[in-house]
């Protein structure tokens, strides 16, 4: 066996259920707005502790300037994110200059930092980190997203 770095990770590790990596189609939900629906893998992001879910976005759904209050891991695997990022504290990000992320590009968007995104095809993102998992809207405008 490897070791783990840290007893928290070893204690999660250990508790993980000898399972697939995908869980079962019918585990979607309906997440917070039309058009995202969210599958628990592992913890509740509600709590504290570490969790991970996939998140599904239907073509076109977009979320506005907002930041998250822990480091959030985000793997995309399938369609595609836009992403605009802004620096905690500074300017908000101009999504004309964002960054678009496809099926394996992984992405840490540190705590604090504002950002938008938009999504296009139909796309699912693998979410992770430590709970509890918050977004906070920030009122700051951001410039145009070309028409999203």
């Amino acid at each position: 066996a490897r070791p783990v770095a840290s007893p928290a990770l070893a204690a999660a590790a250990a508790a993980m259920p000898a399972a697939p990596a995908f869980a079962p189609a019918a585990g979607w939900t309906a997440g917070s707005r039309p058009g995202v629906w969210r599958q628990s893998l592992y913890g509740d992001p509600r709590a504290a502790g570490l969790f991970a879910l996939r998140v599904r976005y239907a073509d076109g759904a977009h979320f506005d300037l907002h930041t998250h209050e822990h480091d959030l891991l985000v793997t995309m695997v399938r369609g595609r994110q836009h992403l605009a990022v802004g620096t905690p504290g500074g300017a908000p990000p101009d999504s004309a200059r964002g960054t678009t992320y496809g099926p394996g590009d992984f992405i840490l968007i540190k705590a604090g930092t504002p950002h938008t995104e938009w999504f296009s095809g139909d796309a699912v993102v693998q979410l992770s980190g430590p709970g509890p998992f918050r977004t906070t809207f920030v009122s700051a405008p951001v410039a145009a997203r070309g028409g999203r």
